[in-house]
């Protein structure tokens, strides 16, 4: 008998990603709807258990930090171009609610973010300095940076109110080849990329 299971249970196993395939539309669709109707029960359940199982990631983490650095930096350089249309989408159609977020969370967290950036700052003090440096200088020879729209972004051709100067290899040589004016998306996409592009994977 335990023969008979064991191969129905095989059957079931092998059948079960070729109906995946045939009605993966169907499947999708339910599974979005299903998530409306059940989106705070099925919240509060993730919460749960995020609460219950913290030490368990944390340690997994920290065993697995090595692989889990190479796994995000393969996969960002192998889909970069989509991840930053991603992004930009994202940030465009949810601007209101991602300043409203910061905000709620600068609030709830004003100790602490103050803690960290004073801890970080102490450490990391003389390359402070040197970036402040190099900024103030990049800031009194902007204007020899050939560019016809001053409200234009670099990077993504479009206006906007505000632009950065930001340093594209993130060296911060006396070159004004390497600074440029972005937007604040573009900028916070070009520092998101550096930071991936320097994880240290042994």
């Amino acid at each position: 008998m335990i023969g008979v299971y064991k191969y129905h249970f095989q059957l079931i196993c092998m059948s079960v990603p070729t109906y995946y395939q045939k009605n993966k539309a169907k499947i999708l669709a339910r599974q979005k709807v299903y998530y409306k109707e059940n989106k705070s029960i099925i919240l509060a359940c993730q919460k749960v258990y995020r609460e219950k199982n913290k030490d368990k990631a944390k340690a997994w983490i920290k065993e697995h930090i090595e692989s889990c650095r190479a796994y995000q930096k393969a996969y960002y350089l192998k889909n970069i171009e989509k991840l930053e249309k991603y992004q930009k989408a994202y940030h465009e159609r949810n601007a209101e609610h991602i300043k409203a977020q910061e905000k709620i969370y600068n609030k709830e967290n004003a100790v602490k973010i103050k803690a960290r950036s004073k801890a970080y700052y102490q450490k990391n003090i003389e390359r402070f300095r040197a970036y402040s440096k190099a900024h103030r200088w990049a800031h009194k020879n902007v204007g020899y940076l050939d560019i016809s729209n001053k409200k234009m972004c670099c990077i993504c051709y479009e206006n906007s109110e505000k632009l950065h100067l930001a340093n594209i290899d993130h060296l911060y040589k006396k070159n004004l080849k390497d600074w440029s004016r972005v937007c604040r998306l573009c900028h916070n996409l070009i520092d998101e990329k550096i930071k991936l592009m320097s994880l240290k994977v042994s």
